[in-house]
């Protein structure tokens, strides 16, 4: 795959929309297009994306290098979990996860919590409430993106020194442990695409922060993190640094809130 180096002037960023029209895209043209409205204010791009001899060697900081105690796995247990609150790491806005998803079928940030999409947490994976399922999903999973990084760690692998990442979206089931396979998903369905997926791969943290790891082709286990990008669809990556150093956009946190009245 081809590496091209975009510069962008920064006056030339009015919003997230013309964010998305100089945000770097893969062969498909399809990472950062079809974006759909938000009412955040603009998120970063980068005045260039590096190609992969500037890519970093070492990690860079961000979430998915913190020390984070995990809740042991309890197969057969339920934990109420509300809405999927989204908090920028420099703190910069908060917002939720929305119900809806975009065009190419990734879920995307909204302000209002009315709008969120309301879960739970049941053997490793995040359930949708019956209301949020219209959708044709009934959980919230991964599918790996189109961009990635090769010879290593290559197609759908996640590493630390790597920008690697996967869509958030709707999936079908994958088993706990399974490495990424061909499946549904709702990115895979509005793009005509045959992603990997994988969706038994979230835990609880402190004060119900929600945790994911990625199983790599060899069985590895890889904990990622969440980042938001400047079209306001969520992926999750081993170095959100790093993808947000390529592609723009904010590493992020995701937390379990109690849904408003409205919403029970």
């Amino acid at each position: 795959m081809k590496y091209t180096t975009l510069f962008v002037p920064l006056a030339a960023i009015a919003g997230f929309v013309a964010a998305a029209n100089d945000y770097p895209s893969d062969s498909n043209g399809v990472h950062g297009k079809n974006s759909t409205s938000s009412p955040f204010d603009t998120l970063p791009t980068p005045s260039g994306a590096p190609t992969p001899s500037a890519t970093p060697s070492t990690p860079v900081p961000g979430p998915a290098n913190r020390r984070m105690r995990r809740i042991p796995y309890q197969e057969g247990r339920e934990f109420e979990c509300g809405n999927l609150r989204i908090q920028a790491e420099d703190n910069a806005y908060s917002g939720f996860i929305a119900g809806m998803r975009d065009r190419d079928g990734r879920y995307i940030v909204t302000k209002d919590q009315s709008k969120a999409a309301q879960v739970k947490l049941v053997d490793s994976e995040l359930l949708l409430e019956p209301r949020d399922q219209s959708m044709g999903y009934a959980r919230i999973g991964a599918t790996f993106g189109l961009v990635f990084q090769q010879p290593q760690p290559g197609d759908n692998n996640m590493e630390g020194n790597s920008f690697n990442y996967a869509y958030v979206s709707g999936t079908d089931r994958t088993p706990v442990g399974s490495p990424a396979t061909i499946g549904r998903s709702s990115f895979n369905d509005a793009t005509s695409s045959r992603q990997r997926i994988e969706s038994s791969i979230f835990r609880f943290g402190e004060n119900k922060e929600v945790l994911a790891q990625w199983i790599n082709t060899n069985r590895a286990a890889k904990q990622v993190s969440f980042a938001i990008n400047p079209d306001f669809q969520l992926v999750l990556s081993a170095n959100p640094g790093a993808y947000v150093a390529k592609f723009g956009g904010k590493a992020a946190r995701v937390f379990c809130t109690p849904a408003p009245p409205s919403r029970l």
